[in-house]
Parts: structure tokens; sequence; C-alpha cells
């Protein structure tokens, strides 16, 4: 496990025993509350990352990574263009923010339709 894997599997690890340690469901629906808030800001400055032409990268539902150009910047979603497979473009997808991840150009993923 790398150091980075260690630290944030002790952060997580803290926050759990944290979370196991509160008493009323008002305390509860705060941290609740907190990851929300959280997770839309993780979002939001993963879409300010990219700009209409980047390559991304993201998990399917059947877990297959896809590659893809975007195509339009929304404000919590990007479209994304699947990479060519078969001479033929991939479907567009709409994807949140939060599993994108920013690619180097690899046009030897494009050639095998990852």
């Amino acid at each position: 496990m790398s150091q980075r894997d260690s630290n944030s599997f002790d952060r997580t690890a803290a926050a759990v025993t944290a979370i196991m340690q509160l008493e009323t469901v008002e305390e509860i629906r705060a941290v609740c509350d907190a990851v929300k808030r959280q997770q839309t800001y993780l979002s939001r400055r993963n879409v300010q990352k990219v700009i209409k032409g980047s390559v991304v990268s993201f998990v399917d539902r059947s877990g297959r990574k896809i590659v893809g150009t975007v195509t339009k910047v929304n404000r919590k979603t990007v479209e994304v263009r699947g990479a060519m497979s078969n001479g033929v473009f991939n479907s567009l997808y709409k994807v949140p923010g939060s599993m994108l991840t920013v690619e180097e150009y690899a046009p030897s993923a494009e050639a095998v339709g990852v």
C-alpha cells in the first residue's frame, strides 16, 4: 500500500470511528449534510479542471474504463464523447464531475477503444 493510500485509509477509518460515536439523529443529519456539501465541492472542482476538447476518463456502470473527449461542460456534469471504436464513435455520456479523471492524450487508448 502506498503512503497516499495509507493516509487515505487512516483518515477514512478515523472519520468512521467518529461517526459511530454520534448519539443523536440531529448529529447524524449534520454529518450527512457535510458529506453532501463536500461531494458537491469536489464534483464542481473537477468540472472546473476540464474544458471542451479535454481527454478524460471514467468508469461506467459495467466497470469498464471509458476514455473520451469533452464536448460540453455544464455546472455539475460534463458531456463526454467516447473514443473511436471499430471506426464508429461510441455514445455520448453525461458524467458527474466527481467521476472524471483528466487524462493525457493517448492515441493508443483511442485505437483500441478503451
